[in-house]
């Protein structure tokens, strides 16, 4: 795709500009993960004295922003690809994400909350989109050393976010009449971080693949250059070869060996044609599973932590603070490392097996403070553990699956199809926050059951 007056020069300048933008819309996106996970319990709990629904309500906020941010991921990608107009897809999204974090901001009701949520999630479809334009406007080699770059950003996102909740731990005052606290407070900060992403989408970001689709242009190149080599070859082994059989070995698919071959095709198809595209490859299907499994284990650290230290530690905000703080260090410099030194293949397969371990280790953990967590400086030890044993997992979702995929496929469906892998991941987490809504006194009477008859 390539836009009338097209002056490469100028769209390279533009393309770093908008990179930039997109560095600043991750960290965004970072910020308000953590800083909404961080203080929501507490907001529920202590301003709003949520009592007899503090779980339905907690893990029903949770939902409809993981729920928002699937259909939002899967129409706005799917549009997207279609149209390729970057600047207004920023400038609405954000806008209404920027609606969203000031109805979490007034504490009033916890519906208002839940209408935040469901608003704010509609910034999960922008995670997609970035990564989209990203593979299409930078060569292969290139695209592998901006992706870390984004998980930094927006690891470094979730770092910071925790790092803000300590300004409002004493804060007390009004704005436009509206009281501002620790557990609302993010909700303001957030609300100002997006209104500045609102400028910069404005004035800084461009339409690149519209002008210039790379990825489709590379591809041309290569199945041109492969079907003149096909070409070549057959006249070597048979000189004899008559002019319709060349037309022929010409026209011959070659979409076995590359995917990008059905580039022309998949633009004619619709949904549910792509989808069953996509299902029909094994190794797609293996992503989804490998990003539907990850990213379970990923919103622990989000919806379990601050129920963990509160309801069975006891702790306090300023913990819950500490261990989110800590945890974004540590990912945060484990995904920088790779920035600067990508991993080999045989590396890629131990990183897999360490994020199952790390799985196993990160349920371990919850099932132990439920049924004991009478050792304090054991409950310490086990959470300073904790980000080394996540990085893993942080890793094998935000890099190897995304990077992977976003290579498998062609270029007219690429927001799409990462919309659908991140829709796996975030099924994952919906089906996390259903599970809080069941009576589990019942499940943890059965597991405290099962431990006593194995340990007595």
């Amino acid at each position: 795709m390539v836009a009338v007056n097209f002056n490469y020069k100028e769209w390279l300048k533009k393309r770093k500009t908008t990179t930039k933008v997109f560095i600043v819309i991750q960290f965004a996106l970072g910020i308000e993960y953590s800083m909404t996970f961080t203080t929501l319990y507490l907001y529920l709990k202590d301003v709003l004295h949520v009592t007899n629904n503090l779980n339905a309500f907690y893990s029903s906020i949770c939902g409809i922003y993981v729920s928002t941010q699937i259909v939002a991921s899967l129409v706005l990608c799917r549009l997207f690809d279609k149209y390729r107009t970057l600047k207004l897809f920023f400038i609405l999204v954000i806008f209404i994400t920027f609606v969203g974090n000031v109805l979490y901001t007034i504490p009033y009701s916890p519906y208002l909350l839940l209408a935040g949520r469901f608003l704010s999630g509609a910034g999960g479809s922008l995670r997609p989109i970035i990564l989209s334009e990203l593979t299409r406007i930078y060569p292969s080699d290139e695209v592998m050393a901006q992706l870390p770059a984004m998980t930094v950003s927006y690891g470094i996102g979730t770092t910071v976010g925790p790092v803000i909740n300590f300004a409002f731990v004493k804060a007390r005052f009004t704005i436009l009449g509206i009281p501002i606290n620790y557990a609302n407070g993010a909700g303001l900060a957030l609300s100002i971080v997006f209104l500045a992403a609102f400028a910069m989408s404005l004035f800084f970001v461009s339409d690149l693949s519209k002008e210039f689709d790379l990825k489709e242009e590379i591809q041309k190149m290569d199945a041109d250059k492969l079907s003149l080599d096909s070409l070549c070859v057959a006249n070597e082994e048979n000189p004899s070869t008559t002019l319709s059989e060349r037309k022929a070995l010409d026209n011959k698919p070659l979409l076995d060996e590359d995917p990008s071959e059905n580039r022309t095709e998949v633009n004619k198809l619709g949904i549910m044609e792509i989808i069953m595209k996509l299902f029909s490859s094994i190794d797609i299907v293996l992503i989804f599973v490998f990003a539907f499994f990850a990213y379970i284990t990923i919103l622990l650290q989000d919806l379990w932590i601050s129920m963990a230290v509160i309801k069975l530690l006891n702790w306090t905000v300023l913990e819950i603070n500490l261990i989110f703080l800590f945890n974004g260090i540590i990912i945060s410099s484990t995904c920088l490392v790779l920035v600067f030194k990508p991993p080999s293949k045989n590396q890629l397969v131990n990183i897999g097996i360490a994020s199952f371990i790390a799985t196993c280790y990160t349920f371990g953990i919850f099932l132990y403070f439920r049924l004991v967590n009478s050792i304090e400086w054991f409950n310490v030890a086990l959470w300073v553990i904790y980000p080394f044993m996540m990085s893993t997992i942080v890793f094998v979702d935000e890099l190897l699956t995304m990077s992977v995929l976003a290579q498998m496929v062609p270029s007219k469906i690429q927001a799409f199809s990462e919309s659908i892998r991140l829709m796996f991941s975030r099924l994952g987490a919906t089906l996390l926050c259903s599970l809080q809504l069941l009576p589990l006194n019942i499940f943890y009477m059965f597991v405290h059951h099962v431990w006593s008859f194995l340990w007595y």
